[in-house]
């Protein structure tokens, strides 16, 4: 089979580790209603990592979300605008060896395979058209900056929102393949000659796919269709699968893209890299006295006979205990974020977008959603407070519940000046720290020499026979 007629490919994954790497246009995820809407989203999905374009989240940070998750961003210092990042498990974010933010439109993420193997993501956000060519060249010399960075890894993947369209091959192109869709702008032109430069393919125009599965992005009224998003790689043979998830749906105008890669002789085996999944918090069950009291009395009453060895009592009794709390505790449903009301109205917002009714019920529905969310979020916190005043307990751990997640640090700046950001420098760095502030740099003497004082004088006989009278007392 030859690159340019490239098909779903079928891999034996349980020899082959399949990863599934994903880019998403989320518009913005900066408050916590549109987190919780996206995080409902991703738990619908099978994916490795997700790259994301317009986070709209100001400053650089990881978050560790507490739904078990991690959100690395890039964005604007000063407001909320563009912004990239990675939102991947606790199982991937261990195998990150270093988050680089080169701006707001640009970062990566250098994840480790095994002790042999490391890939490079890249996830971009492209100026629109409104923009002048010189901020898009400038785009473009940034993104060749991080590209050659990732000298290091053995793989690299760019993917994001390029706003360009690539459309059909032309003359031989070694960039793109027979499957593209529309036509090329000026812009996609620009793409295209950029990785013709680079020898990198752009994934997406690699497999044939139905028109409802090629699209990306949506206009407003539901007329215009595009396909602006895109995966690309220097290595065209890692693909086996490129394809748009209709499913993902969160009232963005774009739809997620999930390219399905493989890795060939790699050592880590498949269930090291398998979908990691929130572990289950257990139950918790509350004791009615009223019905379990009742229950112990009516054991005892059909229980009544004393005939019985003083064993078989015995375990009567436990008996009677097991089954009665059994029957008198029930289940506490913990507070959930989002309602199943709002649930529902999440469920006619997929079903309005498999219809292709992008019109104003659409718009309006969307709208209602945010204000549910932002609603349920705040009943949701407030029930967090209700429960710890009722038990008695601590602030602190309701100011950790209610917490958005933890910010651990993602970069270092060293004595000569330089920000480094690999997880080795971070450690070497924060050891060095640590060293510097227990040891002491000021020289203690061998023997100290106490100050003159006047000589002690020693005690009385009778000073001694008082103080053994007073002990017996």
């Amino acid at each position: 089979m030859t690159p340019a007629t490239t098909t779903t490919m079928k891999i034996n994954s349980k020899s082959t580790p399949l990863l599934n790497f994903c880019t998403f246009n989320a518009r913005s995820l900066l408050d916590a209603g549109q987190l919780a809407d996206f995080e409902d989203q991703a738990a619908r999905i099978n994916f490795d990592v997700i790259g994301l374009s317009e986070v709209r989240r100001r400053g650089t940070a990881r978050l560790d979300l507490s739904s078990g998750y991690s959100l690395f961003y890039s964005g604007e210092s000063d407001q909320s605008r563009n912004g990239v990042g990675f939102y991947m498990s606790q199982n991937w974010t261990a195998r990150v060896l270093e988050f680089v933010p080169v701006s707001s439109r640009i970062a990566s993420v250098l994840l480790d395979l095994d002790s042999r193997k490391t890939i490079r993501l890249v996830q971009v956000y492209a100026p629109t058209t409104a923009y002048d060519d010189d901020v898009i060249e400038s785009f473009y010399e940034d993104l060749d900056g991080a590209i050659r960075g990732s000298s290091t890894a053995t793989h690299t993947i760019i993917m994001g929102d390029f706003n360009a369209k690539v459309g059909q091959q032309i003359d031989e192109e070694r960039a793109t393949g027979q499957f593209g869709r529309g036509e090329r702008n000026e812009r996609g032109q620009m793409l295209v000659d950029f990785c013709e430069a680079r020898r990198i393919v752009i994934g997406n125009t690699l497999f044939k796919k139905g028109s409802r599965r090629k699209w990306t992005w949506r206009s407003a009224n539901g007329e215009t269709l595009n396909e602006i998003d895109f995966v690309l790689s220097s290595h065209r043979e890692i693909f086996t699968d490129v394809s748009v998830l209709n499913k993902f749906t969160t009232g963005s105008d774009h739809r997620l893209v999930r390219a399905t890669i493989t890795v060939q002789g790699s050592r880590t085996r498949w269930h090291q890299l398998a979908r990691w999944r929130a572990p289950r918090k257990p139950a918790i069950r509350r004791l009615n006295p009223a019905i379990y009291r009742y229950a112990i009395e009516d054991f005892m009453r059909s229980n009544a006979s004393g005939d019985n060895e003083l064993d078989d009592q015995y375990g009567a009794i436990v008996n009677t205990i097991r089954d009665a709390a059994q029957i008198a505790s029930e289940e506490l449903l913990a507070p959930t974020k989002i309602t199943e009301e709002t649930r529902q109205l999440l469920k006619k917002r997929q079903e309005l977008k498999k219809t292709g009714k992008m019109d104003i019920e659409y718009a309006e529905l969307c709208k209602l959603i945010r204000k549910r969310l932002k609603i349920d979020l705040n009943n949701w916190q407030l029930s967090i407070v209700t429960s710890a005043i009722e038990n008695n307990r601590g602030l602190r751990k309701v100011r950790q519940q209610l917490s958005t997640g933890t910010r651990p640090m993602i970069a270092v700046r060293l004595a000569d000046g330089r920000v480094r950001h690999d997880r080795k420098s971070l450690l070497e760095e924060v050891q060095q720290f640590y060293n510097n502030l227990y040891s002491s740099m000021t020289p203690v003497p061998t023997s100290l020499k106490l100050p003159d004082e006047e000589p002690i004088a020693p005690f009385l006989d009778c000073e001694v026979r008082q103080a053994l009278i007073s002990m017996r007392s």
